[in-house]
């Protein structure tokens, strides 16, 4: 099978496209992304572009499944538009781009709490970037919805995140029955319920909650 992956530099991605690199699931992995990643594999095939250019991509022969972990935060996006623009406009083209090229399946990192009826920007983003992919008719479509990540070598600092997950970190007795899928969870965890999940044929629709990525 061949896969595609947008998204690969981030914690989530990184881990993602070693998981893909390594299974004999896949004979090609395809990397597009605005940069070149450095890494050499012989499975590695990389498109550098423009991310309002995914429209346009090609991958010949098409792909079987899709991996998106694209995100940001506003802050770092510089704008409540930017950041909608990076986690709905850019998932969605990617999503629509999979579609054309004959993907069955696509998984998608989205956040806890994804509702587009949501007050919170945030989460009402990330429910309208849900809703358009559930408009691409997948055979399979695998949302994973991770609480916080636990900020293991990420490159730019963020203050809220930390504290964040000191507080969770102290505190994590607390957070048990209901509460537990808002413990933090490790980037590698994510990545494994996104790659283990769109394994699934013709699934549906599948969301997988933060406590249960916290058994990966």
């Amino acid at each position: 099978m061949k896969a595609a992956i947008i998204g690969a530099t981030g914690l989530v991605g990184q881990r993602l496209l070693q998981l893909l690199l390594d299974s004999d699931r896949y004979s090609e992995i395809h990397a597009i992304g605005r940069r070149k990643i450095d890494l050499e594999h012989p499975k590695l095939t990389q498109h550098v572009i423009g991310l309002d250019e995914l429209g346009a991509l090609t991958i010949s022969g098409g792909v079987d499944h899709g991996f998106c972990t694209l995100g940001t935060t506003i802050k770092q996006a510089g704008s409540p538009e930017a950041f909608r623009r990076v986690d709905h406009d850019y998932v969605c083209a990617f999503g629509e781009t999979m579609k054309r090229l004959g993907a069955s399946a696509l998984a998608v990192n989205s956040s806890i709490g994804a509702d587009s009826k949501s007050n919170n920007l945030y989460l009402k983003t990330k429910g309208e970037m849900e809703d358009c992919l559930r408009r691409c008719h997948f055979n399979t479509l695998v949302m994973v919805r991770p609480s916080l990540l636990v900020p293991t070598e990420r490159r730019e600092f963020r203050l809220g995140e930390l504290v964040a997950f000191n507080f969770f970190r102290l505190f994590a007795w607390l957070f048990q029955g209901p509460l537990r899928r808002y413990r933090p969870v490790e980037p590698r965890a994510v990545a494994t319920a996104l790659f283990e999940g769109i394994q699934a044929e013709n699934a549906g629709v599948v969301i997988i909650q933060s406590e249960s990525i916290a058994r990966n």
